[in-house]
């Protein structure tokens, strides 16, 4: 609803009654699209884009909890190098999530053809300057994102609840002392 006051120096006054109203698009873009679709498209790939730093947020995390377990690993009561092989070993699977992801930083950095990666195919299917419904090509898109999205977040989960377990098992097993993302110890 909306209502016109008068606001002056006496105060504010209603200068008429609330009244309902509806807001509709106007029709100033050429072949009139139909908003409806051109939002729920947006939706979706904003949705898509949630998904994808929730992702990348998941990663940078795993990082920090690889860093500091290879720093707890020499403070261990019962040292095991193979400790080491391991963090080395989740690093780089960490590493070869974050390329398909986001794509390979230094070959971006060169402007080089890469494999396509998750967020740069959200990137071309994003369509927030406009009004138009979404071409073949931003279709086409959002759906090979989507899908590869869910095996990554598959990938990304084993990673994280299987592999990382071990890793936890593995240092606790060696005395190591905690170290972030382990959780605590319970007796």
């Amino acid at each position: 609803t909306a209502q016109l006051h008068l606001v002056s120096a006496a105060g504010v006054r209603p200068l008429g009654e609330a009244q309902r109203f509806a807001v509709k698009p106007v029709p100033s873009v050429p072949g009139n699209p139909d908003f409806t679709v051109v939002a729920a498209f947006q939706q979706r790939v904003a949705a898509l884009q949630r998904r994808v730093g929730a992702a990348g947020r998941e990663l940078g995390s795993a990082r920090e909890q690889l860093r500091h377990a290879r720093a707890s690993i020499p403070a261990a009561a019962r040292p095991n190098p193979a400790l080491y092989a391991q963090v080395d070993s989740l690093t780089a699977a960490v590493a070869a999530l974050e390329r398909r992801l986001n794509g390979d930083p230094v070959r971006g950095s060169l402007d080089e053809p890469q494999e396509h990666a998750i967020a740069p195919r959200l990137w071309a299917a994003a369509q927030y300057e406009h009004r138009y419904p979404p071409t073949a090509t931003q279709r086409r898109e959002a759906d090979l994102a989507d899908t590869e999205l869910m095996v990554f977040e598959r990938d990304l989960a084993r990673l994280l609840d299987v592999e990382f377990g071990r890793l936890h098992a593995a240092m606790s097993a060696a005395g190591a002392p905690w170290s972030a993302g382990r959780g605590l110890s319970r007796p």
